[in-house]
């Protein structure tokens, strides 16, 4: 299951092509895009290229919404309930339309990076399957939006749970444990309207977040569906000496502020001493769809050896990595070049201007001055780090 919208439409063509490229299995899994009808024409340009390859089908969220009796249109109900919880009707009501009676959701920015039987990777986690948690109140700092989302789980719940479950990418989902959820505590759309009733203004934009949502009923039911709980500051205390853990909560702290959890950023937290336990903590608990984000030249070889150890099937979240189909040289070259930004800024409004105007005009002079900073900043960046380049060529 991935939901979309056209802002990513152009991180889907890397993921289908990670998926021909890499899936053995593609006649056995069905990908399913949930688009609106006003995007239908150009995500079809992309998908067209692998009709031929890739089992997949793109369903309208105006179709849906419609099957279960939502009279809001997609950006009606954007605008009422906000990001988090429009992305979780979004998810929740496309897997309950589906035939389907276990999903897994990848966002449009994951990418396929070694070769996979999608149906094993279903098979081996629903046979073992497992959440992991980290505890809010031991944390240094927690972000406004974060203990908003907590607050309004156990809100909807109805039972104090100060855990947090985005811990890593592995979003598989049962549909009698959705079924078991929306009926003793309401539809999504119920649940989105109990939110949007709430007179803090915070919990109402912080929303709801589908699994954080879904892995605390797991939690808070798990006698009932046996699930493996992984406690992540157990698991960080058993494989890192105190002086390493104490460095990784720093940097983690440092870095995040407490907006994320304590392994979903692990790649960015890398150093010499910590990367080969995390690694094989990874791998022993099978975190097998990960995120790997901001591959730069002074961390790429720390990140390409946990990822040797990990071994995992997909990275999630970002496409901002040099692995799997990305190239590395290019990556790396325009990831340390701030002109970037700026030169594809320029150029993507010369191509789709909002309106015919002066600006337009001076465009094509914006470009050539950034395109010709880019050239200067790519050279002396090359220069930098010509080792590093020659060895990934």
């Amino acid at each position: 299951i991935t939901p979309t919208f056209k802002p990513h439409f152009k991180y889907v063509k890397k993921y289908l092509e990670s998926y021909k490229k890499f899936v053995t299995d593609k006649e056995d899994v069905t990908l399913i895009f949930t688009i609106s009808k006003n995007e239908a024409k150009d995500f079809k340009k992309i998908t067209d290229q692998y009709c031929e390859n890739v089992k997949f089908e793109t369903l309208y969220f105006e179709d849906i919404l419609k099957h279960f009796g939502i009279t809001l249109t997609p950006d009606e109900l954007l605008k009422k309930y906000q990001k988090f919880t429009f992305q979780t009707l979004k998810k929740f009501y496309t897997m309950l339309y589906s035939d389907a009676n276990r999903f897994l959701v990848l966002d449009s920015e994951s990418m396929w990076v070694k070769e996979t039987n999608m149906k094993e990777v279903f098979e081996n986690f629903f046979k073992n399957p497992f959440i992991a948690s980290s505890q809010i109140k031991t944390r240094e700092t927690v972000s406004v939006l974060k203990q908003g989302i907590i607050d309004n789980i156990n809100y909807l719940l109805d039972k104090p749970c100060d855990k947090w479950f985005l811990e890593n990418f592995v979003w598989f989902y049962d549909k009698s444990i959705l079924n078991d959820l929306f009926n003793e505590y309401g539809s999504p759309i119920e649940m989105a309207e109990k939110v949007y009733t709430l007179e803090n203004k915070q919990r109402r934009e912080a929303g709801i977040f589908e699994i954080e949502l879904y892995q605390a009923y797991l939690y808070n039911n798990n006698s009932k569906y046996h699930y493996k709980i992984i406690d992540v500051e157990k698991l960080l205390k058993n494989i890192l000496t105190a002086k390493d853990l104490s460095k990784y909560l720093n940097s983690y702290n440092n870095l995040f502020q407490g907006n994320c959890g304590l392994l979903e950023h692990t790649i960015l937290l890398l150093n010499n001493s910590n990367y080969q336990a995390l690694a094989n903590a990874f791998r022993d608990n099978h975190f097998n769809i990960i995120r790997c984000d901001k591959t730069d030249f002074d961390n790429i070889e720390l990140q390409e050896k946990f990822l040797d150890i990990v071994q995992p099937n997909i990275l999630a979240a970002s496409q901002e990595h040099a692995f799997g189909l990305n190239n590395r040289y290019e990556t790396l070259i325009n990831k340390n070049n701030k002109y970037s930004i700026k030169l594809e800024k320029h150029l993507f409004q010369l191509i789709h201007p909002q309106k015919i105007s002066f600006q337009l005009l001076i465009e094509p002079f914006s470009i050539i001055f950034y395109g010709i900073k880019y050239l200067l900043q790519r050279q002396e960046t090359l220069k930098k780090y010509r080792s590093l380049y020659d060895r990934n060529k």
